[in-house]
């Protein structure tokens, strides 16, 4: 009857472990109780050693009545014990790796509720974006834990009924990691945005620059004393050189507009350097085109004193 009362596994953790001491004691009672059928069985062949042929049935009848119900009790005290042992360790198991799972979680919270830092620069907000990228992957790789845990809450709801697994629970878990994914995935894709932006601005800046440097280098070949070619030469140098002028202007101010979206996703510093940069290379441009200017003029000039002459 005890065995019997116990043999069930649904309900709370706290009957269940309750059921698991019960049996286990029960279990433990196995040692007394075959003493006792041995006892019986003793006597049993001492009362056969003395009775008539003709008593003897009922007695063996009744022996044999006697092992098949130990036999019966103990293969089922055994089962009983051992199939709310399993339940219990089952739930013990997944409780561990749902401990595991939330642990994960809260982390990931507050790495994700942390605002987006502006970066100084390229670099850094590349590096920021690897980092994200790392948690989204991270987070990815948590699906194959949801997917058994949540297999397991329905294997154990199946035998124990409790809440705490139920569909609902279930759907719970399932929902508070979507939550996550999406903000891990929106986190990357501002950050992939952002950096994104700054890398194309950056190139152009990068193409500017190259573009200034070949200017200035042309223009420091046909300027000076040393410079061998002759006037018209140089002449024809320049004024290619202030052919490109109109075009460097549009490029420039094409990358002080971009620079308006990129500082506003940059640090301070960051935007200070940028501004500083774009700054310096609108004096290199008016310088350049200021210094053409000037050379032109003087050659035109010493072109028409020759032709005067």
């Amino acid at each position: 009857e005890r065995l019997q009362v116990n043999d069930n596994t649904q309900g709370p953790r706290a009957a269940l472990e309750a059921r698991l001491r019960e049996t286990e004691k029960l279990c433990q009672l196995e040692p007394e109780g075959r003493v006792k059928v041995d006892l019986v069985l003793q006597a049993a062949e001492t009362l056969l050693a003395c009775c008539h042929e003709d008593q003897k049935p009922p007695v063996l009848a009744q022996l044999k009545d006697i092992k098949a119900q130990w036999e019966e009790t103990v293969t089922y005290m055994i089962h009983c014990h051992s199939r709310i042992e399993w339940v219990w360790l089952h739930w013990s198991e997944y409780l561990l790796a749902r401990d595991e799972f939330y642990r994960w979680f809260q982390k990931m919270t507050v790495a994700l509720e942390a605002p987006v830092e502006l970066q100084v620069g390229l670099k850094e907000k590349q590096w920021q974006l690897s980092h994200a990228q790392v948690l989204l992957h991270n987070v990815g790789n948590q699906a194959v834990l949801l997917d058994r845990l949540l297999e397991e809450a329905g294997s154990l709801f199946c035998r124990i009924g409790d809440p705490s697994v139920d569909e609902e629970a279930q759907k719970r878990m399932k929902a508070e990691y979507g939550a996550v994914k999406a903000k891990a995935q929106d986190r990357v894709n501002l950050l992939e945005q952002m950096t994104r932006e700054h890398e194309r601005f950056q190139a152009d800046v990068d193409e500017f620059q190259l573009w200034l440097k070949a200017v200035m280098d042309k223009v420091s070949s046909c300027v000076g004393r040393s410079c061998k070619l002759s006037t018209q030469h140089r002449l024809s140098m320049l004024q290619d050189i202030a052919d490109e002028f109109p075009r460097a202007e549009t490029s420039l101010r094409r990358l002080e507009e971009q620079a308006v979206g990129v500082i506003q996703n940059t640090s301070p510093l960051g935007a200070d350097g940028i501004a500083e940069e774009l700054e310096d290379m609108r004096r290199v441009l008016e310088k350049l085109r200021v210094l053409c200017g000037e050379e032109e003029g003087r050659l035109q000039g010493l072109l028409r004193s020759r032709g005067a002459c």
